[in-house]
């Protein structure tokens, strides 16, 4: 197991969490420190670490109560996760119209309903992902030309073209190069917000941000499915998330530490001040600035002897490689819960057999329960802890008699089952069942993975590490987008070579058991 606590306290690159020192331990003065720009003294170091522990230390309400305006910094951050959400509950819903099935589908003589070419449902998903994966990727260089603030509104801006090819589309191919765009921002969208996070918010308050930038997408497939339901107009309505994230982050600061590594100070104060608030004292936010520049003057120690951070490093060391490999194994997880498959859900219920009508009102009905859940799940982060969420959360519902199963497990299990009954019944119990597996998604992969996500990382390796870890799940769900509408939709590859059609449907279920007991497995032992 990894224990990050005894991690943590010895490793002086974390600045968020800072070096836990004895009393009367003298706190190293390196030489690069000495010749920064406007050196902080000894005294305001020594305050400035003070400060941390006192922040490690403060419970989650009062941690929120003092940390408001951090949230409200990150506020445009979360706009942009919000749109990526938007495009992907509009697109699901939109999907699953009839007029969408017949410009860019036809009937299916087969399942007797219209539907979309598997390669095609396969193609636009999967290179989204793709390009969401390389749009995370491409934050490694990003985020440290540009810091968290300029990437996040080149992303904004980027993503514009995008939405306008899939709301003029005509033909498939124009429609998978607006996906495409729109996948390369959001990838840059949650890197980058991840990063801001991680550097800028301490204590409680960081996992709540980290965790809100997921409850935010959550919010915009809510409002995406709503608006498809509706029949808005889509073509205007998807350029209000891109456009609110641009103005609003005119008004916020980037990460000090990205200021204090490009020789700004000043700039980092200012930055500090509208985190912390202006009413906060001079010496209190000059002594935050002192631990900063501490550990970027550390790091350009390290930087002499090893050079510039490369992806080399994540594997250089048995913390760093545990690290990285924990860091991509919990989006791996995230994947292998099912989440590709339940993003697919209104689609799925079409070919299924619900109709879209009575699908959508069912999953826009229970799509407020893992809202819900994200809303008090910092809470319970910050009470039972990361690790503990993510490995035994799930662990809370019999499946057999003699043992417990993962809640997601379970429902993957108990959908295969209903998929065999052909009833109405059991096909509305298929529907909120899948929207069931949502809620217990972010309460056993979703928050966990974003929290940790912003603290599982050295300063030295976070934006590479953040990156890596988000590009391997991209890949994952790259992967499996390709080969789930094969699997429940004709003519699919278990059509083809198992002419098991009929329970096709009840199968899709049970393979994503399988791959998050596999999930279950690995953070055991693992994680």
């Amino acid at each position: 197991m990894t224990d990050l606590t005894y991690d943590l306290k010895n490793d002086v690159e974390h600045v968020e969490e800072g070096v836990d020192k004895p009393h009367g331990t003298i706190i190293p003065y390196p030489r690069t420190l000495r010749d920064m720009p406007d050196p902080p003294s000894p005294a305001a170091l020594a305050l400035g670490f003070e400060l941390q522990k006192q922040d490690m230390s403060h419970g989650f309400f009062k941690a929120m109560g003092l940390g408001w305006r951090m949230l409200l910094m990150s506020l445009p951050y979360m706009i942009s996760s919000l749109g990526g959400g938007y495009d992907s509950g509009s697109s699901g819903m939109i999907q699953s119209m009839p007029s969408f099935l017949l410009m860019f589908g036809g009937f299916d003589a087969v399942s007797e309903t219209l539907a979309l070419p598997s390669n095609w449902v396969a193609l636009w998903q999967a290179l989204a992902c793709l390009s969401t994966a390389i749009g995370a990727l491409s934050c490694t260089t990003l985020l440290e030309k540009l810091g968290p603030r300029r990437t996040n509104f080149t992303a904004s801006i980027v993503v514009l073209p995008g939405i306008a090819l899939c709301a003029c589309a005509t033909s498939r191919v124009i429609l998978l190069f607006g996906k495409t765009f729109i996948g390369l921002s959001l990838g840059i969208f949650v890197a980058s917000s991840s990063n801001f996070v991680a550097e800028s918010a301490v204590g409680p308050v960081r996992a709540f941000c980290s965790v809100s930038i997921g409850m935010f997408f959550l919010v915009g497939v809510m409002l995406g499915l709503a608006t498809g339901f509706g029949l808005i107009d889509v073509i205007d309505s998807g350029f209000i998330m891109p456009a609110l994230s641009l103005v609003g982050l005119l008004f916020v600061p980037t990460s000090p530490i990205y200021l204090v590594k490009r020789n700004q100070p000043h700039e980092a104060l200012k930055s500090l001040t509208k985190l912390h608030g202006s009413k906060t004292s001079a010496d209190c936010l000059r002594a935050r600035l002192a631990v900063i520049q501490h550990t970027v003057a550390l790091e350009a120690e390290q930087k002499k002897h090893k050079g510039s951070p490369s992806f080399r490093d994540l594997w250089s060391n048995p913390i760093d490689r545990r690290r990285t490999i924990t860091n991509a194994g919990i989006w791996l997880a995230y994947q292998a819960s099912g989440a590709v498959f339940l993003a697919n859900g209104l689609y799925f219920l079409l070919v299924f057999g619900v109709d879209v009508v009575t699908g959508g009102q069912i999953i826009i009905a229970m799509f407020t329960l893992p809202i819900l859940l994200n809303l008090i799940l910092p809470y319970v982060l910050d009470r039972l802890g990361r690790r503990t969420l993510f490995v035994w959360g799930n662990l809370i519902q019999r499946v057999h008699a003699m043992g417990l199963e993962e809640v997601s497990t379970a429902l993957m299990l108990t959908l295969g089952c209903l998929g065999f009954a052909k009833s109405h019944g059991a096909k509305l119990a298929v529907a909120v069942l899948m929207q069931l597996g949502n809620g217990t998604i972010q309460l056993s992969t979703g928050a966990p993975v974003y929290a940790l996500n912003a603290e599982i990382s050295s300063m030295r390796l976070r934006a590479l590490s953040q990156s890596f870890g988000l590009s391997m799940g991209y890949l994952a769900q790259f992967a499996l987008t390709m080969a789930v509408p094969y699997i429940y939709q004709a003519p699919g590859w278990l059509l083809a070579k198992t002419a098991l059609y009929a329970n096709i449907l009840a199968i899709t279920p049970q393979i994503f058991a399988g791959t998050s007991a596999m999930a279950v497995v690995w953070g055991y032992f693992y994680s």
